[in-house]
Order: structure tokens, then sequence, then C-alpha cells
């Protein structure tokens, strides 16, 4: 069932090409996600029937001098199987979402929805596949398929935009390559450092850390409908890079590289929630504060093994599923209001869900106690305090950022509830933003078993000699936890009827103290750092280069097959010189 479960997008992709002038692409566009929804029941079942683990593909499918032949393997174990399960279900949200977007009669766009179907086929395959050497592929191919939606979708014509997604994906490949190299090669000491060294430079191009901001930047540039598939792109792949060659090499670092590992990661987070301060555009928000989450991930890695095994998987699906809602609401306000600045909103209708689901979302992304983002922040500071204690001031620091640059969205939602002329019915969209975020209050009160279902097992696969129970609360802990879940649902809806009581005026500006206007420009600084600008100079350079270099894609485009030959050239040449 889990090959069937692989299989399932493919189908669902050549159908949305071969239907998309006879339907309507939103109609499409939901059988798209059918096939989605039907892969994620397929790989449940299959986890409740059969355990875990168990071997999908293994096909030997290189033959090195010798040496053993090259296997690809595909396994579903207690890492892939949360991961793709993730992939798929927030797929299925994502596509709905984005298909709600558009007119109901549209049509012309299924080869947008294809080539994301793909990407999240080839994301869902790459999470299971544990040979490294093929790991490479998945940024190279969800770039591409990302170049190939925003092209699809006739909005970013004149945009570099696409083309950053697709060089900065293959850039990434070229670092996952070396990384996979070195570890065929074998050794420990320094080839753990050059293994480590180079999935951290693959995730600061996929996940946007500084000063690489600008490709998950260009993500966020996408249309409405496109922008939602944020989380399920190229940053998932960088954090499932992360996750699949870290365990293993980071007990073999020396104090420095973990030392170099930690001022890595907390450049990513204060820089891109600086980012996330200062931008006014919600979802250059949303997008800034994903990179933030994610770069706590590189410094759980540099507080250790164990840390990283305990503590990275939930840093990853709390990341994920905040961002996922946090840009399907982000999307629901765009479409009512025509806009996507913070000083530049209308209201038309009220979006009571899409606010509720934005709360929880947001309460999340910053550990507010009764969501489940609460659990993995402090079981980080908890191995940031054992480990490097001068950490810990940082990462509260960038937590306060992130919580000042999400307090102008919230309240952004709230005011257009209150201005608006008449209660709307809920919509789906805010419904699919609820449900995405309603896991973060259920994990969040139930702590212990939720780390008993998914993230112990995990933590087990990761790191099985330096396994360890993290702070989990006891009985009165619970209670509390599970009152404070319930608390953020009372306190909205309370607040949510005293704003309708008490309307603002309709001219009321959003420019206090806390909003971009201010504490964002006075850490202009510190958020340049995330995404530099480049000089004059440089730009006359890259205006030299650009013609030169836009005539050999075309050359490349024209004959696709003499592209694939050229990259399996080079990954051939690779491998043979590892041998």
């Amino acid at each position: 069932m889990t090959l069937l479960a692989l299989v399932l997008p493919l189908a669902g992709m050549v159908s949305l090409l071969a239907l998309n002038r006879r339907v309507a692409t939103r109609s499409a566009a939901l059988g798209g996600a059918g096939t989605l929804l039907l892969s994620a029941l397929l790989l449940s079942g299959d986890r409740l029937s059969r355990g875990l683990p168990q071997t999908v593909i293994a096909h030997a499918w290189m033959w090195l001098p010798e040496q053993d032949a090259l296997v690809l393997t595909l396994t579903l174990d207690a890492v892939s199987w949360p991961l793709a399960l993730l992939v798929y279900a927030g797929g299925v949200a994502a596509i709905v979402s984005a298909a709600l977007a558009l007119p109901p009669d549209l049509r012309g766009f299924g080869g947008m929805f294809a080539a994301l179907l793909a990407g999240l086929a080839v994301l869902a395959s790459g999470v299971m596949c544990d040979t490294p050497l093929l790991l490479p592929f998945i940024p190279v191919v969800v770039g591409v398929t990302w170049f190939t939606a925003l092209r699809a979708s006739g909005a970013l014509a004149g945009s570099m935009a696409p083309l950053t997604l697709a060089l900065g994906g293959s850039a990434a490949a070229l670092a996952l390559l070396v990384a996979a190299l070195v570890e065929r090669a074998g050794g420990t000491g320094q080839a753990s450092a050059i293994i480590v060294g180079c999935a951290v430079m693959a995730a600061l191009l996929l996940c946007g850390f500084a000063p690489a901001h600008t490709t998950i930047a260009a993500a966020g540039m996408a249309p409405a409908a496109l922008a939602v598939f944020v989380p399920l792109g190229l940053p998932l792949a960088g954090a499932v890079a992360l996750l699949r060659l870290l365990p293993g090499q980071l007990a073999s670092l020396s104090d420095e590289s973990r030392g170099m590992l930690l001022a890595i990661g907390l450049l990513a987070v204060l820089s891109a929630a600086a980012r996330a301060l200062w931008s006014r555009a919600l979802r250059q928000i949303v997008v800034a504060q994903f990179s933030a989450q994610l770069g706590l991930v590189v410094v759980c890695a540099g507080c250790g093994e164990a840390a990283f095994a305990a503590v990275a998987p939930g840093l990853v699906a709390n990341a994920v599923l905040t961002t996922l809602a946090l840009m399907i609401g982000v999307v629901a306000l765009e479409r009512r209001t025509d806009s996507n600045d913070l000083m530049m909103l209308r209201p038309d209708a009220s979006l009571w869900l899409a606010s509720l689901g934005v709360l929880i979302a947001a309460a999340s992304s910053v550990g507010v106690p009764g969501t489940w983002g609460m659990w993995p922040r402090l079981w980080l500071l908890d191995a940031a305090m054992a480990m490097a204690p001068w950490v810990v001031a940082p990462l509260l620091a960038g937590s306060g950022m992130l919580a000042l640059a999400l307090v102008a969205p919230l309240a952004v939602f709230w005011r257009v509830a209150a201005l608006a002329p008449a209660p709307a019915p809920a919509s789906v969209t805010g419904i699919v933003a609820v449900t995405v975020a309603a896991p973060l209050l259920v994990m969040g009160a139930v702590p212990g078993a939720t780390w008993d279902l998914w993230f112990a097992a995990m933590q087990a696969q990761l790191a099985p000699a330096a396994t360890t129970t993290p702070r989990l609360p006891a009985l009165m802990g619970q209670i509390a936890t599970a009152g404070a879940s319930g608390a953020l649902i009372v306190l909205s809806v309370l607040a949510r009827r005293a704003r309708l009581r008490r309307a603002p005026p309709a001219d009321e500006r959003l420019n206090g103290v806390l909003t971009p206007d201010s504490a964002g420009a006075a850490l202009y600084g510190i958020a340049w750092l995330a995404a530099p600008a480049a000089s004059v100079r440089s730009r006359l350079v890259v205006a030299w280069i650009e013609p030169w270099v836009r005539q050999g894609l075309l050359v490349l485009g024209k004959r696709y097959y003499l592209a694939v030959v050229v990259v399996v050239l080079i990954v051939i040449i690779l491998v043979f010189s590892a041998g």
C-alpha cells in the first residue's frame, strides 16, 4: 500500500495535465487533493497493519568498481512515516485552500497544480530515502517544480523569483552531494565536520538562513494561491536533509564546531525574527518566522546529538504546521481585502475562523503555554542550559521579536472582524486553517501522549545510543497544560466579542510601538543581515552576465534531455571520484 501511496499523486499529476483545458481548474485541483488524501490514508493503514519499519523499494541501480552495488532504498520507518504523512496531509490543506482562491470556472491552470503535486510526491518519497547519494535530487526536483508552477501561474513573468528557487535548490543539491560522497567514503573526525558543514550549507540555502533569506522570500512572493505551499517546498527539504545527515555525525564534532553551529543557528533565528518584525507584507512576515523556527533546528544541532534527536523533529513539525496555518489564514485575508500590506488592508467580511487558526498558529510558533510549540522550545532551552548557557538569552530574544512581529497580523484579523459590515458564514478556507492549527492545541494539551506516540520512536532511531526522555508534565502540570489550551480558545472568543461591541474607527492605523513602523525600523540593521542588498557594481555584473545565462537556459530548455544528460554525467563523475 505504501508504494501505491507514492504512485497515486503522480497519477493525479497526469490527470491534471490531461484535463487542463477540459475541466475547471478548481475541480481538477480538488481531485488532485483527493489523491493526496487517499495516499495519507494508505500510509496510515499500512502503519497500523504492518508496523514499522518496512522496506518499500530496494533496487540496485548502479554498480561501482570494486564496491557493492548502489541500492535505491525507500523505507517507511519511525522518522519517514510522520514526515511523509505531514507532507500528504499538509498538501491536502494547501491544495484545497489554493483551489478555493481561484474562480470556479477558470481553466488552463492544471499544469500549475500538476507541478505542485509532483513536488509533494517527490518530497514524500525523499523523506523515505535511505540512500544519501539520492538525497541531492530532492531539492533539485522540488526547485524545478516550483519554477514550473510559478511560470505556469503567469503572475511573475518579469520576476527573478522562479529562477531563484530553481537555482537555490540546485546549489543546495551540490552541497548535499558532497556530504553524501564524503559519508560514503567513510572516515570520522574531519569527515564528520565536512558532512555537517555541507548539510548546514544546504539548509542555509533551502531554509533561507542569513544571509540567504532571499531564497525563502522568493517563495513568499508567489501568488496567494501558491504561497500556501511554502512550508511544503524547499525549506522542508532542507529540514529533512538535516534530520537525515546530522545524526551520527554530531558526536564526532569538536567543541569549536558545535560553537560554530550555535552561532549560525542564532544568527538565523535573530536575523529572520528581525526581518519578520521589519516587514510590512503579511506573507513575508510568515516566511520570515518560518525561517526563524527552522533556525532553531541548527541551534539544536549545536547542543549535541542527544538534544538533536529529541528536540529537532518536534521543532520541524511545529514549524511546518504553524506556517501552513498562518499562510492559509493570510491568504484568506488577502482574498477578502485585496491587499497583502499591513497598512493597506480594508475590511470586507468577517474571518473569525481563519483568525482563530492564525491565533493558535502564532501562539505555537512563539511557544505560548497550551500549544505544542512550547514543549520543543522548553526542551531546547534545557539542552542549551546544559551545553551552552549563553545561548539562552539570544533564544529568548528571538522568541520575543517573533511575538512582536506576529502581534500586528493578529491585530489586523481582529480589526477586520470588528469592522465587517455583517457577520459572514464560516468559509471553507477558515475551516481548513482551524483544522491545520487544531493538532497544535491537541499535542500541546497532551505532550506525554504525543511524545510516546510520535517522537520517542523518532529519537530512538536518530540516536539509538543517546536516548533521553525530555521534561514532561506530571499530573498537575498536565491539568495546567490542558487548561492553558482551553483558555487560549476561550480568551480569543471573549476578545472577539469585546472587539465587536467596541468597534474601532474605520480610519484607525496600525502604527503603534509594536508595528513595523517603529520596532521593525529600529532593528533594520539586524534584518538587513538576513538578506544583504547587493551593491551597484554587483548588479551591473549580474546584468552583464544575465543575457549569456538566459541564452544557455534557452538552449537547454529546448532540449530537455540534454539538461538531464548533463546532470547525470556530473553525478556519475562525482560518484566514481568518491569510489
